[in-house]
């Protein structure tokens, strides 16, 4: 790596930059006290530490790389407003949810392959058919409702006076019943 392309790596410590890049400059020969050093070694800093160091307008490597290592070192501690690791630590709370999502995911496998030989349907057995124990159903489940679809339909063809209405009830998707009936 050369010192124009000299930065801090992915997953490199700010400890192991700051040596690699005081090596870099001994073998240079370049003054570690220069204002443009200085900027260069910052500008080699991972970008969510660069911004805040910046802010502190530091005279030193030695002051940055102080700044650098307290900003590293509460990332890692799980303050994700700094930076540090990309992913968070899973709280208690969360590792709890997801253990009982596996478990409901594991029980709801094994209901699955059970069948129901009175209605024929996979994911339940007879002991849980909502059909024959009605009382197993949830308050929630109100069932499927039938609908019902009405039409009414007057005849204003003719002059003859004798209109006839057409009215048909019925469930829809089914048969449906009608009936006529003729008013004068």
């Amino acid at each position: 790596m050369s010192w124009q392309t000299l930065q801090q790596l992915k997953g490199q410590s700010v400890q192991g930059y700051t040596q690699e890049f005081r090596k870099r400059a001994l073998i240079l020969g370049i003054s570690l006290d220069s204002p443009e050093t200085l900027l260069k070694y910052i500008g080699g800093l991972h970008i969510y530490m660069r911004h805040t160091i910046l802010m502190f307008n530091p005279t030193s490597i030695d002051e940055v790389s102080v700044q650098a290592t307290h900003l590293e070192a509460r990332g890692k501690n799980g303050n994700p407003k700094v930076g540090g690791p990309s992913q968070p630590t899973i709280g208690k709370s969360k590792e709890k949810r997801k253990q009982k999502w596996k478990a409901r995911k594991a029980n709801t496998s094994q209901e699955s392959e059970a069948s129901c030989t009175h209605c024929k349907k996979d994911g339940h057995d007879d002991e849980h058919c909502w059909i024959l124990h009605p009382e197993l159903r949830t308050k929630n489940f109100e069932g499927k409702k039938k609908k019902t679809a009405a039409a009414i339909q007057k005849d204003f063809g003719s002059n003859s006076g004798d209109e006839t209405t057409i009215a048909a009830i019925g469930i829809k998707g089914k048969n449906s019943e009608a009936s006529t009936s003729n008013s004068a």
